[in-house]
């Protein structure tokens, strides 16, 4: 028989899947619209010039959650072929595997935002010079 975990334990990640994922994937998308690379810092307290590359990295960053987000809704039908599908464990992946997918789309969306920001601060740049 298979371990099952504390029940406290269980509300809680799925508390976590149906409240505070989407919540900070919400966040993610309204912080996304409106990034500015020249007033915000990433995860450090240092500031980081932004650069001409940084929307492509910003992009590459986004792959990676979306690509992390498909291999979570693919689970289900790795256990599906082996025999081992429930369906509560399936529609919980393929939830969290949709919301982490979404927070990568947050990525891109910052990417734009900051790559707007950039050229126009080139441009002032341009005209000052």
């Amino acid at each position: 028989m298979a371990p099952t975990s504390h029940p406290i334990t269980s509300a809680f990640g799925i508390l976590f899947a149906v409240v505070g994922l989407p919540l900070l994937v919400f966040l993610a998308w309204q912080k996304a619209a409106a990034f500015d690379p020249f007033s915000q810092s990433f995860f450090t307290k240092e500031y980081i010039e932004p650069t001409a590359d940084m929307p492509r990295e910003i992009r590459i960053g986004g792959w990676v959650f979306i690509a992390i987000g498909v291999l979570l809704a693919l689970e289900p039908a790795i256990a599906a072929v082996r025999g081992k599908l429930k369906a509560k464990h399936a529609l919980l992946m393929l939830w969290l595997g949709a919301l982490v997918a979404t927070f990568g789309g947050a990525f891109f969306a910052a990417a734009d935002s900051a790559q707007l920001r950039i050229e126009e601060e080139m441009s002032h740049e341009t005209r000052a010079a």
